[in-house]
């Protein structure tokens, strides 16, 4: 069990990336969350080595709880990869995500099966997405950041699927689906794809 507290670390922004990320018009035109959502992401792929040693490093020292297995597979992981591209929303995504976030809020369930019980190939098969694609669902606190430091350790997840999307180097579109289910506290889905 993951300690009740936020993550307390400074950072400096990475002003390129957030200019580049800008110049997308869809990105504009996110919510914040969502905006915060991609740039962590999209920072992390674009240097898995140096987000270990800045973002990771410092979150297992305030979470000791959290080192095991799965977190010194993530370090291994992150500082044997490469620079991955940068993740762009996809309009078609972020409607998919946000249908399938509020669908399991309300009915209370955690699952890639969606609405009338469609398959998460059904899903994408309905936004235009026949293959290459990725989800990854989240439920805990709405901190952009920490939120995925948590999935990328996947912790109590078998074989790091969670990891895996995130760190895809064939995805370069995202989208985000968020309902908050009490202050402090969301419900999240993230919808990957290659085009």
């Amino acid at each position: 069990m993951i300690q009740d507290k936020n993550f307390a670390i400074e950072f400096k922004p990475d002003s390129a990336l957030i200019s580049m990320l800008n110049k997308d018009v869809e990105y504009r035109a996110l919510s914040k969350f969502e905006k915060e959502t991609i740039y962590w992401i999209s920072l992390m792929r674009k240097d898995p080595p140096r987000f270990c040693q800045d973002y990771v490093k410092p979150f297992l020292s305030q979470f000791p709880e959290l080192r095991g297995s799965e977190a010194k597979a993530l370090e291994r992981d992150l500082n044997n990869a490469v620079s991955l591209s940068v993740l762009f929303p996809g309009e078609n995504l972020k409607r998919s995500a946000q249908t399938q976030a509020e669908y399991l809020a309300k009915t209370n369930r955690f699952s890639h099966d969606g609405p009338k019980g469609k398959s998460f190939k059904q899903r994408m098969d309905e936004v235009g997405i026949s293959e290459c694609a990725g989800e990854n669902l989240f439920e805990g606190k709405s901190d952009p950041l920490m939120t995925l430091i948590l999935l990328l350790i996947d912790h109590g997840v078998q074989g790091g699927g969670h990891r895996k999307a995130l760190m895809n180097p064939s995805f370069n579109k995202i989208g985000v689906g968020m309902v908050e289910e009490k202050p402090g506290f969301i419900l999240m889905v993230q919808d990957f794809s290659c085009k």
